[in-house]
């Protein structure tokens, strides 16, 4: 089991770890659905979020209000809308996102560095899997 929170992080600001890793990993905006899956896994070995997703669709309204008290400064919600699409939800980190999940990402230890790593690893090949079956043909 992963040891606690360093001293001074709150829950919310473990989303600013996730995000800042997604950004390690070359990913800028990061879908609400990659996003709900990261820390969903990440919460299989760290009880200690305590976020509840519900059964049958990927969401969690804990981490959607943990997420909205981030908005204003640390993190920017950008909506692409397409014809013919549902719209899609994306997060990226502001410049201010960008150094406090840094310094958030420093102050975890290596155990949970690489839960963190493995597990916004698993998102974006579970995101990237998913959208393989549902995108439109081109012709």
């Amino acid at each position: 089991m992963v040891r606690l929170l360093p001293k001074g992080v709150k829950r919310e600001e473990l989303l600013l770890a996730v995000l800042r890793m997604f950004n390690r990993l070359g990913r800028e905006e990061v879908s609400l659905v990659e996003l709900l899956e990261a820390v969903k896994n990440l919460q299989r070995s760290y009880k200690q979020l305590r976020y509840d997703f519900w059964d049958r669709f990927i969401y969690s309204p804990k981490l959607a209000n943990d997420l909205s008290k981030l908005e204003p400064f640390y993190v920017k919600r950008i909506v692409y809308r397409h014809d013919a699409y549902l719209p899609k939800t994306y997060f990226a980190l502001t410049i201010l996102g960008q150094g406090r999940g840094e310094v958030i990402v420093n102050k975890l230890d290596d155990e949970l560095k690489n839960k963190l790593k493995e597990s916004v690893i698993q998102a974006v090949k579970s995101y990237d899997e998913t959208w393989k079956l549902w995108r439109r043909p081109s012709y």
